[in-house]
């Protein structure tokens, strides 16, 4: 069994100490989107936009309350956002990019009350 520590601050650091055998790192995800440590932490997620945390089957993922708008599609809910982000391979994202609150609620009204994520897919 592995052991994870992990912390936040203000935003979305998480530090993690994890030991399984010589020490890999779980997964890494956001709302289902699996992301590398380094773009995740460039996001900058604060945590009153955390909704829970989860670690299952070597994953963390994250699950904000942030609306997500995936190649200009808006997606609220979880089940949304998992039917179409657990299937996006990591190296398949263009780009992704945090908008604040006040940007967010200008553009998308009150579901982008808690700020918003711009994910954009690579042409396949």
């Amino acid at each position: 069994m592995g052991k994870l520590n992990a912390q936040t601050d203000s935003s979305l650091v998480v530090y993690l100490n994890y030991s399984h055998g010589i020490g890999i790192l779980p997964k890494m995800e956001i709302d289902w989107l699996e992301l590398d440590r380094n773009t995740i932490l460039s996001l900058d997620i604060q945590k009153n936009q955390i909704e829970k945390v989860e670690f299952k089957d070597s994953i963390i993922n994250v699950r904000t309350n942030m609306a997500i708008i995936f190649n200009d599609t808006l997606l609220t809910t979880p089940k949304e956002k998992r039917q179409k982000l657990s299937i996006i391979n990591k190296g398949d994202i263009e780009s992704i990019v945090r908008i604040d609150k006040k940007k967010a609620i200008e553009l998308y009204g009150k579901k982008g009350k808690n700020g918003a994520l711009l994910i954009k897919r690579k042409n396949t």
